[in-house]
């Protein structure tokens, strides 16, 4: 799931904004938060990844101080 902090789930993302992932696929949970994006590439140079249950905030743009909490992600994943 691939969503901007302020956009509906299913909307297609603008390049400009910071995303966020909780990704399930590795079986432990991670997080990824997207940054520094390069619009007219459509991509981003620059990222974060924390575990399930860990805050992360976005560091910049509109969404900028929106944290991703436990509450979203769920709790950590055994290892």
């Amino acid at each position: 799931m691939t969503t901007a902090a302020h956009e509906a789930p299913g909307s297609r993302p603008n390049p400009d904004q910071v995303l966020w992932q909780a990704s399930p696929t590795d079986h432990h949970g991670t997080v990824t938060v997207l940054t520094s994006p390069v619009p007219h590439e459509a991509v981003h140079t620059a990222g974060t990844r924390v575990p399930h249950g860990v805050e992360v905030g976005i560091p910049e743009g509109p969404a900028k101080g929106f944290a991703v909490i436990e509450a979203m992600t769920g709790p950590p994943r055994n290892a």
